[in-house]
């Protein structure tokens, strides 16, 4: 269970407004919306994944020089 308190009755309105508009209840239309915010890892998860693949041996070695190289190469080819 989650509650909110103290919303004040703009930001209210408004997914009250869409969960209507959308054929929902609040509930339902909030749980939905929570569901896709968790789905998208935030950047901290997608560096410590990066870091742990990397740990792992899973990423290929790449010097900072052919990462510039690849740049300049891929700019110039335009």
């Amino acid at each position: 269970m989650i509650q909110i308190r103290n919303v004040p009755p703009d930001l209210h309105a408004l997914p009250t407004d869409r969960a209507k508009a959308s054929g929902m209840n609040l509930s339902d239309f909030l749980k939905e919306q929570l569901e896709r915010i968790a789905a998208v890892p935030t950047n901290a998860e997608i560096f410590a994944q990066v870091e742990a693949d990397a740990q792992a041996g899973l990423l290929p070695r790449i010097s900072s020089e052919e990462i510039v190289a690849g740049i300049r190469e891929d700019r110039d080819s335009h």
